[in-house]
């Protein structure tokens, strides 16, 4: 029997990119790509598009994955309707994403079902159509899909594509929750504590904030730091609510860094550090958070944690009297200002509010 030689090549790659001896799989797959294989054409496009064992090439990468879509090779047009969906080495083009999307439903993927769902949900590139996006959602949900689940808990709980209804809510958002999405799990959390299509209940809100906080999602971690810091739902416990906050603030959560900067100027269940709080306002002062701003300027004025610097202090309560979303602060953060203009050189006010003109967040 003859072998074709498109076939030959491409498994000569794939032993070769299995030992990761790209040299040869890169030369192979080429190969093979360029007598029309379609498997060879996707892992060409794969490795340009993650750098892998090839120059990370994004434009050709869109090149092999679009000849091995139009073959009907379906990691291939998964590739495709991503590059497109985000625009990675091509022009962002919802419609075409779209157009994948529906090719890889019609062969029956529940991702692309998810997928095209969202774009209905969004109206991007298709008319916005929740009914379409609920029974695509619905297909997924029936081959297995956790997140096919929770997204069709959200349509229910906004009434989008249904009736609102927060029981039928619930209950997709515990299908994908017991499945173990963690989204969901923190979705739990939060109409458990708010009784929104179950039983108002802070302790499985507790417990279901835990089972998310565990796989890392942010806003967990943050709302078990005030469960436990208010003795919500658990036994208060100053200690725990520490160290979930400072988890969630090392992910870059602002509400936590603002959090912890408080707890160490205030000593709410530690000691005092005004150092430690510096750190913590400084983080969340970075990413716009005005009343970081607003503590950090106090902590430059009086050097409390920090040498005092009355060009920095001016800059942050500066950028608070013009940013801050309440009045009131917004207020304070004036009228601190006008203080300390009077203690300092009009050189000195140019500094700062050149300091603020320039500022961005990180």
């Amino acid at each position: 029997m003859l072998i074709n030689p498109a076939q030959a090549a491409f498994e000569e790659g794939e032993s070769a990119y299995k030992l990761k001896d790209y040299e040869t799989a890169l030369r192979e797959f080429r190969t093979a790509a360029q007598n029309g294989d379609a498997r060879a054409q996707w892992r060409l496009g794969f490795m340009h598009r993650y750098g892998t064992g090839a120059e990370q090439n994004y434009a050709e990468a869109t090149k092999w994955y679009r000849k091995a879509a139009e073959q009907g090779y379906k990691p291939a047009m998964s590739g495709l309707a991503a590059s497109y969906y985000k625009g990675t080495g091509i022009a962002r083009d919802y419609a075409k994403a779209a157009f994948w999307y529906r090719k890889l439903v019609e062969i029956g993927d529940k991702y692309a079902q998810i997928d095209l769902g969202k774009l209905y949900v969004d109206g991007l590139g298709v008319p916005r159509d929740y009914r379409e996006a609920m029974k695509l959602f619905k297909d997924a949900a029936r081959e297995g899909s956790s997140v096919a689940d929770y997204r069709i808990g959200e349509l229910y709980a906004k009434g989008h594509g249904a009736e609102r209804n927060d029981t039928e809510a619930a209950v997709w958002f515990r299908k994908a929750a017991d499945k173990g999405y963690p989204v969901a799990q923190f979705k739990m959390g939060q109409i458990s504590s708010e009784g929104l299509g179950v039983p108002k209940d802070e302790a499985v809100a507790a417990e279901w904030f835990l089972k998310a906080a565990n796989k890392n999602i942010t806003e967990a971690q943050y709302t078990l730091g005030e469960f436990y810091a208010k003795g919500r739902g658990v036994k208060q416990d100053y200690k725990q609510s520490l160290d979930w906050y400072r988890k969630a603030a090392f992910r870059g959560n602002t509400d936590a860094q603002l959090k912890l900067g408080i707890i160490y100027s205030d000593g709410q269940g530690v000691e005092k550090d005004y150092t430690e709080a510096v750190k913590w306002y400084q983080k969340a002062a970075d990413n716009g958070v005005a009343e970081a701003q607003y503590n950090l300027g106090l902590a430059r004025y009086k050097g409390r944690g920090t040498p005092r610097d009355l060009v920095q202090a001016h800059k942050w309560w500066n950028l608070v009297a013009i940013n801050a979303e309440t009045p009131q602060l917004r207020n304070e953060g004036a009228k601190n200002r006008r203080i300390i203009e009077r203690k300092m050189s009009s050189d000195e006010i140019d500094t700062a509010q050149q300091l603020a003109r320039e500022w961005k967040p990180k």
